[in-house]
């Protein structure tokens, strides 16, 4: 709906400029009008605000409701003249020429003063002519042409925008840069340097440039600082020269930032105190990587922090939550991270890709095992993937054996990386061997070597990492979250590391802790199965493929699983939630420690799911639970939860406690004595990606 036109029912409408005068995202239009009578001589403009409905209200201004008899506007242009981020005005007026207009904060004044003289009736005509970033207006009047140079029309307003906002330096020190964008006549200055950096370019200039410095070799404690660049406050860091009491607690085998990517760290202080967190990045050729890291928990700055390795310290049961992103057409940053820490602080990273909609966790790996063992299926449109980062600082050549699904060799290889590198491949392009069947791929360690795998599967629309195997007894485990029907489906991955033929169960309870009967197939036999269990055996380093056999049309049953055997066989689930094409992975798990605990995100349309499962077989359980923001400060809700013998219960964490409702935190279940339990995490999105979250071990 539009307001009335200025002027009363003997006016017209002759012509409007679109664009955001008061800068509130939304459009708004500016119309020319002019009086029937008076040959059309009578005129005026209106500003219509944009209501953000679809409909306009009108806004009284001084400078456009003038009504003027010295002709009519036929053409306006909405322009931003100065570049302080306000769109102005130029209007071309009939016999008179043209006026100018200047935006100052939503209403305008007029500036037609300052045009050349000489160029009355003249029409415009704008772009910038001389390179210089401010838009110029060409008047054509008769046969002379002028150019209203932007420059000349009032000052610009100068702005300065920065590529980051800080850097973090290693304690030998090290270079960096910024790089500052503004216009050709805008001035900027370095000033406020502290002691141990120094510009080693120009510290002033005008227009944009790149400022380059240096952080000279750290000999003492830790030091911070700030420094301006035309103005804006950009932060800088350098670790101790040494640091005492640092321990190795993970790795984290992909990252990836920029050119589409971002990955998400999730750092937990599981302990009673205050610790250090030194977390670093490699590229794949063993070198430091810097990235772009912003902190979403601390208030926005400048830019990011740019750093290769930075220290950080996290309050006890608090969480401490790192992005790293970059322009979507700027090359992929693709490596690997480490973190050191002198508590016990542990977490995972979970790398996406919004423009395809992918979303993939990866977990902080600390085994030092004698050899990796990955399943894979490269059948029908499934691929594997998988990236591989060697954690010493030396070169490695890792053995590696490629066998089918019935555990025979078929291939070996050798996979050289260098000291500290990472490399990242489908493996149907490294080894065509694997393409069309299902089997297994080990690394083996090398001679003092260390390395860390992270698994990785392609579904269509979904991507999903998978369970490495390493280390694997012979107590089996459960699977926490098992589902079939309604829009999900889910399939049983089943492997057998060890060197001889093992016979391996399945069985399935039901939320109540009953059995629960469930249709199974076999795609490698062909064979249809409906029960509450189901045992095969496993050749010696051979792998079986359980799916459900749900119906789409009945509701979704839920509940979980365990696994038990007689020799080193392990697995995973992968369930689909068909609807979005989605898949996660669940992994065995065999661990019993004294606590389990989840970090929780619903922030920014996030959501955070879990799972639990009572999986003692022998009495019920009455398990405490723990809530807390991401400070470590506990948050209200139920204290406890209850299962049956072999129970389950699965819920989204907002509806279950909702203080948890827009924050990020942890949640902490105990395990009760003489008891065993199960916990598995799982992240939705606003746009349906789904992906498990690992659970922590306390």
């Amino acid at each position: 709906a539009m307001p009335p036109k200025r002027g009363g029912p003997g006016w017209a409408t002759l012509g409007f400029a679109e664009g955001d005068v008061n800068r509130d995202g939304w459009p708004d239009l500016i119309v020319s009008i002019q009086e029937n009578a008076n040959n059309g001589l009578t005129s005026t403009m209106q500003l219509l605000i944009n209501n953000r409905d679809g409909t306009f209200h009108d806004q009284p201004d001084t400078a456009l409701n003038i009504i003027r008899t010295d002709g009519f506007f036929d053409k306006t242009f909405a322009l931003d003249l100065n570049q302080d981020g306000w769109l102005d005005l130029v209007a071309e007026q009939n016999h008179f020429g043209v006026r100018l207009y200047q935006n100052v904060g939503g209403h305008f004044e007029e500036r037609t003063e300052t045009l050349p003289t000489g160029t009355s009736g003249a029409r415009p005509r704008t772009a910038d002519f001389d390179g210089d970033d401010r838009i110029d207006i060409a008047l054509f009047s008769g046969n002379k042409t002028r150019i209203a140079w932007g420059k000349n029309l009032w000052p610009a307003v100068c702005h300065y925008a920065a590529s980051v906002g800080g850097w973090a330096f290693a304690g030998q020190g090290g270079s960096g840069s910024v790089d500052i964008t503004t216009t050709p006549d805008c001035q900027w200055t370095v000033s406020g340097l502290p002691g141990w950096v120094q510009v080693t370019n120009a510290s002033s200039g005008s227009g944009s440039a790149t400022v380059t410095f240096q952080a000279a070799a750290n000999a003492g404690a830790a030091l911070s600082g700030t420094f301006t660049i035309a103005g804006q406050t950009f932060t800088v860091e350098q670790q101790a020269a040494s640091t005492a009491g640092l321990n190795f607690a993970g790795s984290m085998d992909h990252i990836a930032s920029a050119g589409t990517w971002k990955t998400t760290f999730d750092f937990i202080n599981l302990g009673v105190a205050s610790a250090n967190a030194r977390i670093s990045f490699f590229g794949d050729n063993g070198s430091s990587l810097p990235l772009p890291l912003t902190f979403p928990q601390a208030p926005p700055t400048l830019g990011p922090l740019v750093a290769a390795s930075f220290d950080r310290v996290v309050s006890a049961g608090a969480s401490l939550v790192i992005e790293s992103t970059g322009p979507d057409a700027q090359a992929t940053s693709v490596g690997w991270s480490q973190l050191l820490t002198g508590g016990n602080i542990s977490g995972f990273a979970i790398f996406s890709n919004p423009l395809y909609g992918w979303d993939a966790v990866v977990p902080m790996e600390s085994r030092n095992a004698a050899s990796y063992l990955l399943a894979f299926d490269n059948t029908g449109v499934l691929a594997t993937g998988l990236a591989i980062a060697n954690l010493v600082n030396q070169n490695a050549d890792i053995p590696v054996i490629v066998r089918n699904s019935s555990g025979i060799q078929i291939g070996s290889f050798n996979l050289a990386l260098l000291a500290m590198g990472h490399t990242s491949f489908m493996l149907k392009d490294v080894y065509p061997i694997t393409v069309g069947l299902r089997g297994t791929i080990e690394f083996q360690t090398p001679p003092g070597g260390w390395i860390s795998i992270l698994g990785l599967r392609a579904n269509g629309p979904s991507v999903t990492t998978l369970p490495v195997l390493a280390n694997v007894g012979t107590n089996g485990g459960s699977i926490t979250h098992a589902l079939f029907n309604g829009e999900w489906t889910a399939g049983y991955t089943l492997v057998n590391i060890g060197a001889t033929a093992a016979s391996a169960t399945l069985s399935f309870f039901a939320q109540n802790g009953s059995g629960l009967s469930v249709p199974l197939s076999l795609p490698q036999t062909g064979e249809v199965f409906t029960g509450t269990s189901i045992t095969k055996m496993i050749p010696a380093r051979g792998s079986l493929l359980i799916e459900t056999v749900g119906q789409p049309t009945q509701p979704v049953v839920v509940g979980s699983a365990r696994l038990t055997t007689t020799g080193n066989i392990s697995g995973f689930e992968i369930f689909k939630w068909l609807p979005f094409g989605q898949e996660a992975s669940v992994p065995l798990e065999s661990r019993t420690p004294a606590s389990y605990v989840l970090a929780f995100d619903n922030t920014n349309g996030l959501a955070t799911g879990l799972a639990l499962a009572e999986v003692s077989g022998t009495a019920a359980a009455t398990i405490p639970v723990i809530v807390r923001d991401d400070a470590g400060v506990s948050l209200t809700g139920p204290a406890s939860i209850i299962l049956p013998v072999n129970g389950h219960i699965s819920f989204m964490l907002p509806g279950a406690y909702p203080a948890t409702v827009a924050k990020r935190g942890t949640v902490e279940f105990q395990t009760p004595p003489g008891g065993r339990i199960s916990v598995i995490g799982l992240r939705a999105t606003p746009t349906g990606n789904v992906t498990t979250i690992p659970v922590l071990a306390k």
